[in-house]
């Protein structure tokens, strides 16, 4: 058999998806801050680009929902067709998600650029999607994206190329990946970076938001780093064993990695191990394609809930929330948060009666040290009455009533402070 000689390409990528520009932000932000958070998003979104030129990254692939809205202001749209014809260097692969729509630059009045499409001049680093299998082939990398919500029964990807697919929406309602000679699925509309293993060959990747827009968008936000330099032998894996023992707060899993040659006689595990090259989401990958997280976002928000049962002065309630800010960086493995990042503390439990908070004392000294603060409080106030309930029981108890009287009169009392 005669060997096909491939024009292998050693390329890096970038894969993000739902950046949402030009969103409202009227759920946790006043309209200022809106306003400044908006700027920021797009500040992120050029600075990613900047990132792309200055690291030869070949192509940025957007997964879909660049934008919050399919009419969104064409301001926005000319703000970002200027950014990317300011990165010539860098191919900006776009993906209509369910927010922005598969018009989304047809709005865009005529911007003074070389490449028209529907009457509207883009730039020609600028790649589209217009239905349903479109592909752009990069030497042996061939990128698909793909506008709907389940695979095309027509989609066939040859098993010698690097594939790349592009898609938006939920995975699990797209139908089976396996078997489609998929190298690496480029998911959008998770705001959470996720990934797994489609099959043997390829895996599937969310990459997240780009920044977090609100308290439900907590966090590590950023974009995911390709690298298909892994394609030139298609063979090897690498693997961080990690260490045997934990030496303080490193948490998760400690041992070792167990290699079997055995498997490379049949070509499959043998009982009782893991296939790594298929299986584990730590060691590298694949195949075809490396892929790295890459944090990004300039702030970061973070929700912290605080259990008020205990807890009676405005003090003691200040210093178990910054406690359990601490807390929850060690529990994520991640660094603490700091004057950049978004804070909202939610204050749930039971809140005793002689409980007294200063929120302004704690809202004022938090502002010092996050960028941006909110307390929300869900407490429930609970009534001291045990010992008056023991006052009443010792008054009726000792009264020149009969003892069934007695009963009857305490068990009213104790119905009625139920109540209450």
């Amino acid at each position: 058999m005669k060997n096909r000689k491939v024009n292998v390409r050693k390329m890096k990528l970038i894969h993000c998806a739902d950046m949402h520009l030009d969103s409202a932000l009227a759920t946790s932000l006043t309209r200022q801050e809106a306003r400044r958070r908006n700027d920021e998003l797009f500040e992120t979104f050029i600075k990613m680009m900047d990132y792309a030129q200055r690291e030869k990254v070949r192509a940025v692939l957007v997964a879909g929902d660049l934008f919050d809205s399919e009419n969104g202001r064409e301001a926005v749209k000319k703000k970002v067709l200027e950014a990317v014809a300011a990165h010539p260097q860098v191919d900006f692969l776009v993906l209509s998600g369910n927010h922005d729509g598969e018009q989304l630059f047809n709005t865009v009045p005529d911007s003074g650029f070389n490449m028209t499409v529907n009457g509207n001049s883009l730039p020609k680093n600028l790649k589209l999607f217009p239905g349903a299998g479109k592909a752009y082939r990069y030497g042996n990398v061939v990128i698909t994206g793909l506008n709907s919500l389940k695979l095309p029964s027509n989609l066939h990807l040859k098993p010698e190329d690097t594939n790349i697919v592009m898609m938006h929406g939920q995975i699990d309602r797209f139908g089976s990946f396996a078997g489609r000679n998929i190298d690496y699925l480029a998911l959008g509309h998770i705001h959470k970076y996720k990934k797994g293993s489609i099959d043997s060959r390829g895996v599937y990747c969310y990459s997240g938001c780009l920044e977090a827009r609100g308290f439900d968008e907590c966090g590590e936000k950023g974009f995911v780093l390709l690298d298909t330099a892994a394609a030139v032998s298609g063979r090897g894996v690498y693997c961080y064993s990690g260490c045997l023992e934990a030496r303080g707060f490193e948490c998760g899993e400690k041992g070792f990695v167990l290699l079997d040659t055995a498997a490379a006689v049949s070509g499959s595990a043998g009982s009782g191990t893991e296939n790594i090259a298929a299986e584990s989401p730590e060691c590298g990958t694949a195949r075809k394609i490396a892929a790295r997280f890459v944090p990004f976002a300039k702030r970061k928000a973070w929700e912290i809930t605080v259990d008020c049962t205990d807890i009676v002065t405005t003090p003691q309630l200040y210093e178990t929330v910054k406690m359990q800010i601490a807390k929850r960086a060690l529990e994520e493995q991640t660094e603490p948060a700091d004057s950049q990042d978004m804070i909202r503390v939610v204050l749930t439990g039971a809140k005793q009666s002689q409980a007294a908070y200063d929120m302004d004392y704690i809202k004022k000294y938090l502002e010092q040290e996050y960028y941006l603060v909110r307390l929300k409080d869900e407490t429930a106030s609970v009534r001291e009455e045990s010992g008056f309930e023991a006052y009443l029981e010792k008054y009726i108890m000792d009264s020149d009533e009969t003892e069934d009287m007695k009963q009857e009169i305490l068990a009213c009392v104790k119905a009625a402070l139920s109540q209450n």
